[in-house]
């Protein structure tokens, strides 16, 4: 359990340390909004096509083998942008951290080794160290471009990543699955990756719980697509102050999924929490649409997170349980697609209402997404 927490604030601080100086790194090689755009959905695609092949790959070759390939890939992607000096070298390094799952690699591991009960907890640990990455990853990112500049963070990112392939090939058993109940034939992974995803979605509990997670998560991705660009034409953050920001972020996420999670699903059923969290969000995106100050911009993205971070690990939590032992990287990767999906669109979406419509549409989209999500949720209850 250390190694995959050690792993995910490995993963999470390379990913956020990358994130923060990416568009800073982008606008001084000549990256306008609209070119930014295309790279965020260039990289979300690569996520939307690999999440199922990744997930599968992990249920057949075992957790190890997934983990060594998405962190090796990040390896490759910051390696190679530390040293662009272009736009298309920022296309190139897109190319390979679009393979990096570890996140969902770190969560087949977790699902493998703790039971139905205790998941929730388990995931909501991981979330943990997960967050504990976004405080520590632009932090050190900021520092290092202001002190050193933006190739160094990338740099940075690169040598701990190679730190996470050492320790997942050192001390992670080559496959968690083998101390599993056996699970029927007709639910072993040897059937093709295609007809067990269509047998997975045929199923109306992962069914709703996919399309509760793409509802929840277009308002959220079309608000981070054009975060950066928000952030430094509309507030007026440099990197220091930015990264400062996703520390607060990443505080309130620890707060959340550490202790949080682990409190409530002690008390509240999970469909009561995902009430719950999409109630938050709501809250926040309607405090994000009076925003007109930087303090005000901050609470509200922490808020938000707080919400997203509570229906994340609830959605992945039921969905798992739900679904045979040797189906759930499959599943996991089904979730992951989802996002990758609103990733996709999202940048160009949120390209569209930014210059037509300004930073508030954002925010009135959100919360009556949001909102009527929690209606749904509790007709659905009712029914």
């Amino acid at each position: 359990m250390l190694v995959v927490l050690v792993n995910a604030f490995l993963f999470s601080s390379c990913f956020f340390m990358g994130n923060s100086v990416f568009p800073y790194m982008a606008r001084r090689l000549g990256a306008d909004v609209v070119t930014l755009g295309y790279l965020n959905t260039m990289f979300s695609f690569i996520l939307l096509c690999g999440g199922p092949l990744y997930g599968r790959f992990g249920d057949v070759f075992g957790s190890r083998a997934a983990l060594t390939l998405s962190c090796s890939a990040a390896v490759l992607g910051y390696g190679i942008l530390s040293l662009a000096n272009s736009v298309p070298m920022l296309f190139l390094s897109r190319i390979p951290l679009g393979f990096t799952h570890t996140l969902q690699g770190l969560q087949m591991v977790i699902t493998d080794i703790s039971d139905k009960a205790g998941r929730a907890d388990a995931l909501g640990k991981l979330g943990l160290a997960f967050s504990l990455g976004i405080i520590a990853g632009p932090t050190v990112g900021g520092v290092l471009t202001e002190q050193f500049g933006d190739r160094m963070a990338a740099f940075t990112a690169s040598t701990i990543s190679l730190l996470s392939v050492i320790t997942v090939q050192l001390f992670l058993p080559k496959k968690s699955k083998d101390k599993q109940e056996t699970a029927p034939d007709s639910e072993r992974p040897d059937k093709s990756g295609m007809s067990r995803t269509l047998e997975l979605l045929s199923m109306p509990i992962v069914m709703y719980l996919f399309m509760v997670r793409m509802a929840a998560f277009l308002p959220v991705m079309l608000m981070q697509s054009m975060g950066a660009v928000i952030t430094m034409e509309y507030f007026k953050l440099g990197p220091k102050e930015f990264g400062l920001m996703m520390a607060a972020i990443g505080a309130a996420s620890a707060v959340v999924q550490g202790f949080g999670i682990g409190i409530l699903t002690k008390r509240f059923s999970e469909a009561s929490l995902l009430v719950l969290s999409f109630s938050i969000s709501g809250c926040a995106f309607i405090l994000m649409y009076f925003s007109r100050h930087t303090i005000w911009f901050v609470t509200s993205q922490v808020v938000m997170v707080m919400g997203f971070a509570l229906m994340r690990t609830i959605t992945i939590a039921m969905t798992t349980k739900a679904v045979s032992v040797h189906d759930t990287g499959l599943v996991l990767g089904l979730m992951a697609s989802g996002e990758a999906l609103m990733r996709t669109i999202a940048p160009g979406i949120g390209t569209f209402m930014f210059l037509n419509y300004g930073y508030p549409s954002f925010g009135l989209l959100g919360s009556t997404i949001e909102f009527g999500a929690v209606i749904i949720l509790l007709v659905k209850r009712i029914n």
